[in-house]
């Protein structure tokens, strides 16, 4: 029989890794340019939001199953419990800016990481010096200048 024991025990790393997988796919987007990997890291920070409530509702049951059983200590389970909330509450957070983020470019590109490539790359940063490297945010509501050759 399937109880939230169970389930706790499936989805309760569900923040953790898929944070750290979507992290990558923003990471890989970054160094290709490729729209449908940030779409796949707002859609995987998304589902890692359902899953992290998944195990924050399910943590009772997982916690009355394992009461009573040879070296379970209170504390332990305390610790595991105050851990998951955080991870709980920072994995809906980014799961609801993720949400957002999807909504507010449904039928565009995600521009936001072409303007950054373009203006503030690493290449522009040791080609040119330090002078010249802009760190502030982008504008992304119109062409960026035409490079003249010396």
């Amino acid at each position: 029989m399937f109880t939230g024991a169970h389930l706790h025990l499936l989805v309760n790393h569900s923040p953790i890794f898929g944070s750290l997988f979507a992290l990558a796919l923003l990471i890989a987007s970054y160094f290709t340019s490729a729209d449908i990997f940030r779409r796949t890291a707002f859609v995987v920070l998304i589902a890692t939001a359902i899953g992290g409530a998944a195990a924050d509702l399910s943590g009772d049951a997982a916690e009355e199953a394992v009461k009573g059983l040879p070296g379970i200590k209170r504390e332990l389970i305390d610790a595991h419990s105050q851990m998951g909330d955080k991870a709980y509450i920072l994995a809906g957070i980014l799961g609801v800016l993720a949400l957002i983020a999807l909504v507010r470019w449904r039928r565009e590109a995600l521009r936001w990481s072409q303007c950054w490539r373009r203006r503030s790359s690493a290449a522009r940063l040791f080609t040119r010096g330090f002078s010249e490297a802009r760190f502030a945010t982008p504008r992304c509501d119109r062409e960026p200048p035409r490079q003249t050759r010396w």
